[in-house]
């Protein structure tokens, strides 16, 4: 289960007075951190990689890569939260001094791009409330029994009518990456789970938008997140109503690789976009007269 106890949902929560309640006011100032629920524990993330592993007894876990490793080298147990929101900046910058590419340009850590593109989807959707864009991003690397994982799981939504929203999973691909012709198999994988799983994972969700709402990690007008609060407010457990979305980022148009992948069979929706930062020219259009 990804959704908290009540009792550690307290110790996060700012306005109740919660123990814990300074790191979540920190990553609601920091927009470059992501905190996600993972049940007994939460996640911090930073450029899409975990800096921070809490537990509901306060035990904090980091990778000795980002710590002791790093170019400030920090102590490897971090005592309490205090001590960690002072590391915190330079915690951040080990972060991107391990990431940095070598002469060839390639990157150190494997799929780091792609994490870091999952984490700015999350910001795009969750955190930017001018963006007012249809999905919120509920989970990410969500994990199945057979030890793979969902990129992103999302809710889609629209504020008219009756509250509620449809699942969407999300699978991102960074520029060239060769598991793209792999899609066709992923996407059924999860079509196989969905039709097991959908009404259990439907409430679990739920639980996780109503408890990201309480901790303040989802901004968006006061009368969507009115709308979003309402205690009617339910996810479709029809899984014709759920989605795929294929995200592929600083996907070159002039590759072949999406022509080789073929449509797969899955029970709801599967469609995929292109987007990033990446320039092509044939991506621009001329004005109209």
């Amino acid at each position: 289960m990804r959704a908290l106890s009540p009792g550690f949902l307290h110790d996060l929560n700012p306005e109740e007075g919660g123990k814990y309640g300074e790191l979540v006011k920190r990553v609601r100032r920091d927009r470059d951190l992501d905190l996600q629920l993972r049940g007994d524990y939460i996640n911090v993330y930073y450029q899409g990689h975990s800096i921070l592993l809490l537990k509901t007894n306060g035990r904090i876990e980091i990778d000795r890569a980002f710590t002791v490793e790093g170019q400030h080298e920090l102590p490897e147990r971090i005592p309490d939260l205090e001590t960690y929101i002072k590391l915190l900046p330079m915690l951040k910058d080990n972060v991107s001094c391990h990431l940095k590419e070598d002469e060839r340009g390639k990157r150190i850590s494997k799929n780091s791009r792609e994490l870091e593109f999952e984490q700015l989807l999350i910001r795009a959707n969750n955190r930017e409330i001018t963006c007012n864009s249809d999905y919120i991003i509920l989970d990410r690397q969500y994990r199945l029994p057979t030890g793979r994982k969902m990129d992103l799981v999302a809710l889609r939504y629209s504020s008219g009518g009756k509250p509620r929203g449809d699942l969407s999973i999300i699978e991102v691909k960074y520029a060239q990456n060769r598991d793209i012709q792999d899609i066709k198999r992923q996407v059924e994988m999860y079509g196989d789970y969905l039709r097991d799983h959908l009404r259990d994972m439907s409430q679990e969700m739920r639980h996780v938008l109503r408890q990201k709402l309480v901790l303040k990690l989802i901004s968006r007008s006061p009368d969507r997140l009115k709308w979003l609060q309402r205690d009617t407010f339910a996810i479709n457990q029809d899984v014709r109503s759920t989605e795929v979305l294929v995200c592929l980022i600083d996907y070159n148009p002039r590759s072949q690789l999406m022509a080789k992948v073929t449509k797969p069979s899955f029970p709801g929706g599967v469609r995929w976009a292109c987007g990033g930062l990446a320039l092509w020219q044939t991506r621009f259009n001329d004005f109209a007269q």
